[in-house]
């Protein structure tokens, strides 16, 4: 084979070379499942799998991709739709791999662009768990990339192209339109001077909208699947009116007109934000490279374009989570470190030298780019990595594997309420139970009242303000468990133990149990009230090791901090349960299971006692 033809291969493989890479690193850190309930990706693990309609806009392409990869026998349904994030993510660093080396005709360059996005710790976060943006940001570059292409070749299949993904980026995620400014302008700007052809594109106007049209029909799913699943939070409407309500996302532009979240960022949050994405030379490199144009013109002027509307929008949506939004900026942040590599090898290459110097300090330069990304890839890692993260698996497993009676309704937040809804639908985990979600706590009242006047009981996911004082609480693993307060009693006795004078501790026990993100030790403890109690204790359940040593600790109040001892009445008896989990590294053996009683206000010890052993297997996690 031919050293041309050798060449021609490697820049076939060279994306293909990138996409694997990043999917190797992505599916190394990947969630193994739910790992997340306060933000929207359980909501699309449900949604995908149930074929349902998710928030506004409501991610047609998405769902239906995310329904595809549900269909993989390969771990439970929420990691394969975690695998289209990472498979995005990674089609996003050849995209990208792909424009940089267009714009600047060098491949090293490119690399560095793909690796420099590759560790950034927003877009890592976004490739490991269900989310929308991997896929946004992935449409995106590659339609840059065919920007670069017709730019360079003026054959309109490039702008067809280019147009059909931008449709498709409207049937996935509206702030692809950030690109029709820079779009525009590329199309607008005269050809240069020497250019051996001028590039074409308004014979082919038609081509372009029908390309860019036909995506949207994606849009037609929502309506054709809204009568028969609904969104899971109950607000999408099936009328022409809710459609295009949804559609459009009206209700989200309070995001814009005012701040509903009472959010407050300055320049200094978004440039330390910025920062971290590509460290501190990493930063300041990107936004000098965005300056230059290299080989492609038009399509820096999108890129720079694309990236400055990208701020001025982060700057005015006052959300929580508006890293996210600031993708897209930071997709021309890493192009930009390519960018700067070739300004810089283009100075190099200016200056009287030999060769063999001159290609000495370009390869200096790519070692201190690469490594100051590596660099900022270290510090991300620890936070980056997901793929030990069972906590939110775990707490659900065990909510759903509590004595609960038959239908039992369980009241919490939408996130928690869709976990579940999750397992239950996925795993068949006590599809019986009934979860109703109520995010404001008047909802919440009111569900607490429904479900008590119609079986006498209700188990909520988290504590409230003044229920300690209007019903009995007892817990139910994880769960609280709801009902109306029992009548004092007098003359008690204690069967087990008096801790603290008036508080009997009747009952208690320890249980093993073995889930996929390890060992828990269950503690289950029965407490009496032989009297109004004046104390609020705290309690600390400690696992020791045979040295005495601590290797798993537990600091709350009972009823998971929401029963407080000095609102038990006489004669209360209070169901209270704990969760410790074994670290992974603790050896097999025999460990003591213990309970401390203190005053949560100095930290004074009142009293202790010894719940029993249990014996940890050999073989660990």
């Amino acid at each position: 084979m031919s050293a041309t033809r050798l060449e021609r291969l490697a820049v076939r493989l060279l994306p293909w070379a990138v996409f694997a890479a990043g999917l190797g690193l992505y599916i190394a850190t990947l969630a193994p499942t739910v790992v997340t309930i306060f933000d929207d990706s359980p909501e699309f693990q449900l949604v995908c799998y149930r074929l349902g309609v998710a928030h506004p806009t409501g991610y047609p392409l998405y769902t239906l991709l995310g329904w595809l990869f549900t269909r993989l026998p390969i771990g439970d349904v929420a990691y394969r739709v975690n695998l289209l994030s990472a498979v995005c993510a990674a089609g996003a660093l050849a995209g990208l791999f792909v424009l940089v080396r267009e714009l600047t005709g060098r491949p090293l360059a490119g690399l560095l662009s793909a690796l420099a996005l590759a560790v950034s710790p927003v877009f890592w976060s976004q490739a490991t768990i269900a989310e929308v943006y991997a896929l946004h940001l992935c449409i995106t570059v590659w339609l840059l990339a065919a920007l670069t292409r017709w730019e360079e070749t003026g054959a309109e299949r490039w702008l067809i192209i280019a147009a059909g993904l931008l449709g498709a980026g409207l049937a996935h995620h509206r702030t692809i339109v950030f690109l029709l400014p820079g779009l525009a302008l590329a199309l607008a700007l005269p050809a240069r001077e020497g250019e051996p052809r001028r590039p074409r594109w308004r014979c082919s106007w038609w081509k372009m909208a029908l390309a860019c049209a036909l995506p949207l029909l994606f849009y037609a799913y929502i309506p054709l699947v809204g009568a028969r699943a609904g969104s899971l939070d109950g607000t999408y409407r099936n009328t022409w009116e809710g459609f295009w309500r949804h559609v459009l996302a009206l209700d989200y532009s309070a995001f814009l007109t005012g701040n509903p979240l009472a959010q407050s960022r300055t320049a200094g949050d978004y440039l330390r934000l910025w920062l971290e994405q590509f460290g501190p030379l990493g930063g300041v490199v990107s936004v000098l490279g965005l300056m230059w144009s290299g080989r492609r013109p038009r399509t820096a002027w999108a890129l720079r374009l694309t990236w400055l509307i990208c701020l001025a929008f982060a700057a005015l949506y006052r959300v929580a989570d508006v890293e996210v939004f600031l993708l897209p900026a930071f997709l021309a942040g890493a192009a930009g470190i390519g960018l700067a590599f070739d300004w810089l090898a283009h100075r190099v290459g200016a200056v009287p030298a030999s060769g063999a110097l001159r290609s000495t300090v370009r390869v200096l330069l790519a070692l201190v780019l690469a490594g100051q990304a590596l660099w900022a890839g270290v510090q991300a890692y620890p936070q980056a990595d997901r793929s030990d993260d069972w906590e939110v698996h775990d707490w659900a497993v065990q909510a759903l594997s509590a004595p609960l009676p038959p239908d039992a309704v369980v009241i919490g937040i939408l996130g928690e309420m869709t976990v579940l809804r999750y397992y239950q639908e996925t795993q068949g985990l006590r599809p019986d139970i009934r979860t109703i979600a109520a995010d404001q706590e008047p909802a919440r009242w009111e569900a607490i009242e429904g479900a008590l006047g119609e079986t006498g009981e209700a188990y909520l996911t988290r504590g409230m303000a003044g229920l300690a004082e209007r019903y009995h609480l007892d817990a139910a693993g994880p769960l609280i468990r709801v009902r109306p307060k029992p009548a004092p009693a007098e003359n008690l006795t204690c069967a087990g133990v008096e801790l603290l004078p008036g508080l009997c501790l009747q009952k208690w026990g320890v249980a093993l149990r073995r889930l996929p993100g390890g060992w828990h030790a269950g503690i289950s403890l029965e407490w009496l009230a032989l009297r109004v109690l004046d104390r609020d204790v705290r309690l600390s359940l400690r696992l020791l090791a045979g040295d005495g040593s601590t290797v798993a600790q537990h600091d709350r109040r009972p009823v998971h901090e929401a029963y407080p001892t000095t609102a038990w009445a006489a004669g209360e008896t209070v169901s209270d349960w704990h969760d410790l989990r074994v670290p992974p590294a603790a050896p097999p053996g025999t460990y003591e299971a213990i309970i401390i009683l203190y005053d949560p206000a100095s930290g004074q010890e009142w009293a202790r006692w010894s719940l029993g052993r249990v014996e940890l297997p050999a073989g660990g996690v």
